[in-house]
């Protein structure tokens, strides 16, 4: 499998449980604020300048800061300020992310009902796609999914692509931008799955997911276009076509376990 988008996956991957607690009280000093320069995160913090810079080049590294070169006016020599990245938000409040979306989700589906919910999410996907889409331009399945992965991997997604059974193009998404976002339905999943489908034009399935204990959540897709999967659809046994929460899902029996697709 061919592992994509490392070097920026490998500055987020456990970043909540690396950072030193130095940092987080630097990273908290930053948020909300204009870009500050060393002196004055010396001065709230009460510390020297090492005990500043040391956690300033670790929150730089994980992609929680940044730093810029700030040319003062007259003959003084620039300096450099530190401002934190929309990165360290998430970072700092992830119980909020829990309770806010699946709160929205809840409001939708109790307003509308399951119709309501299931228009926003075939609109939402079809953003994410027309987000995507310019940079999904590959002649065949495999190169779009393979110009997926790579905007996943540009984005902190830690992703493989590689080859199953039968020719099916397989994608792991070993990391989760959703998991403290998730309600009961899993519609912020659904949105991406959706997305996915619309974006690789061929039939995608989720074999495996981590919400029901697998290590990651893997994807199958077919090199068939869209219009052929009538055809490989007719040839596949014990599958059965139904509702499924918000979305219409069909279900094969596959070694004794569900799998579910759009």
């Amino acid at each position: 499998m061919a592992r994509l988008g490392a070097e920026k996956c490998k500055r987020h991957r456990n970043a909540h449980a690396s950072l030193s607690e130095a940092s987080v009280r630097i990273v908290k000093l930053l948020v909300g604020r204009p870009p500050t320069p060393v002196s004055q995160l010396m001065k709230a913090a009460g510390v020297t300048r090492t005990a500043i810079v040391e956690p300033l080049n670790e929150l730089i590294e994980c992609g929680f800061a940044e730093r810029h070169v700030e040319r003062l006016p007259g003959r003084g020599r620039p300096r450099y300020v530190y401002a934190a990245t929309s990165a360290a938000l998430p970072f700092l409040f992830p119980s909020h992310q829990h309770c806010f979306v699946p709160a929205i989700w809840k409001a939708v589906r109790d307003i509308g009902g399951q119709e309501l919910v299931r228009e926003l999410v075939k609109r939402s996907a079809a953003e994410m796609a027309r987000h995507y889409q310019s940079r999904i331009t590959g002649q065949t399945a495999q190169d779009r999914v393979h110009q997926m992965a790579t905007l996943l991997g540009e984005k902190g997604h830690i992703v493989e692509v590689g080859r199953g059974e039968h020719g099916l193009i397989v994608l792991r998404n070993r990391s989760c931008p959703f998991i403290n976002m998730l309600d009961e339905d899993r519609f912020a999943c659904r949105v991406g799955f959706l997305t996915m489908s619309q974006l690789f034009g061929c039939p995608v399935r989720q074999v495996a997911s981590r919400l029901d204990g697998a290590p990651c959540c893997v994807f199958e897709i077919s090199s068939q276009a869209r219009e052929d999967q009538g055809a490989a659809s007719g040839a596949r046994k014990n599958r059965k076509t139904f509702w499924k929460g918000a979305l219409p899902c069909q279900v094969e029996i596959e070694r004794d376990r569900p799998v579910w697709a759009l």
